[in-house]
């Protein structure tokens, strides 16, 4: 066996069976490595041009930050209070970490203009707050819920359901929460992408259930609904287009007095965004909604 030749060549004994043995290490260190579990990590893309400069900062955090340059180190200064200069073009990621997650900011510097701003622009990125109880929130979505609660998890409530709406909402969620202990806690709503056509109907199915549990000494949320990326999903089979999520959104936040608004979908389309099938997200982007929904709650 060419394997054997060369393990004889370099002056190795083998042991019988000892190509088994090698195999079944190999699978297990490959198995080892696979199931270990993924690093939290946000990140956040802008653009600067070459002399300008930027604040990094995460909202909230007062404390000192060690800030580190993980690529493009020859394309821009960066100080120990989070300020950044560009000094060529190219792209550049810096990162910092806090309660364990790994905050990152990726630049994406262009060629310096006669005549540019001088303002040094702070760009942010939202964070959960340290003693946040999360088990004081009842969280509530569709299919984009239950793929966050695999992401996240924590010690929430979650009703989320793939594929359902209004219907279920009115069937299924309601009679559930009218059992439980509500007093206290931060209830956010987060439908409407499966049934975008309903928007009055949500309106006034929402506005009734909100003076229902506000009368229980619960807080009421709304979150938009978030965007999609059209292309991805006209490709999977999905029919939702941005236009009619931005028209819903806009129905319902006018619509829902007493509630208060969780616009993730303004967020998310300043910030960056990625899915997985168009409709869906990625590990990252549900971090981040969740960093914004909880950056809200707890406000």
């Amino acid at each position: 066996m060419r394997g054997m030749s060369l393990l004889k060549r370099s002056g190795l004994r083998i042991l019988p069976h000892a190509g088994l043995v090698i195999f079944v290490l190999c699978v297990l260190m490959s198995l080892m490595l696979a199931c270990r579990p993924e690093a939290a990590s946000v990140q956040k893309n802008f653009k600067m041009r070459v002399g300008q400069k930027v604040r990094l900062k995460l909202k909230g955090v007062n404390e000192p930050l060690q800030w580190t340059v993980i690529s493009g180190q020859n394309l821009i200064k960066l100080k120990k209070n989070g300020v950044v200069k560009a000094k060529r073009t190219g792209k550049a990621v810096i990162a910092v970490e806090y309660d364990g997650v790994t905050y990152r900011f990726r630049a994406k510097i262009r060629v310096k203009k006669k005549k540019q701003s001088k303002v040094v622009r702070t760009i942010e990125q939202y964070v959960p707050p340290r003693k946040f109880q999360e088990n004081m929130m009842i969280l509530i979505g569709d299919s984009r819920f239950m793929g966050m609660k695999s992401v996240v998890g924590g010690k929430a409530a979650w009703i989320c359901q793939q594929g359902e709406g209004l219907v279920w909402l009115k069937e299924k969620v309601i009679p559930k929460l009218n059992k439980m202990d509500v007093k206290g806690k931060a209830i956010v709503f987060n439908l409407g992408v499966n049934d975008l056509w309903e928007a009055s109907s949500y309106i006034s199915t929402l506005r009734s259930l909100g003076d229902k549990l506000k009368g229980r000494l619960a807080r009421v949320y709304f979150m938009t609904v978030n965007p999609v990326q059209d292309k991805k999903a006209n490709k999977n089979k999905y029919l939702v287009k941005n236009e009619q999520v931005t028209q819903f959104n806009s129905t319902v936040t006018r619509g829902l007095t007493g509630f208060e608004i969780i616009d993730s979908y303004d967020y998310l389309v300043k910030n960056s965004f990625n899915t997985v099938d168009g409709v869906h997200y990625d590990a990252d982007t549900y971090r981040k909604i969740y960093a914004v929904l909880c950056s809200f709650v707890c406000a």
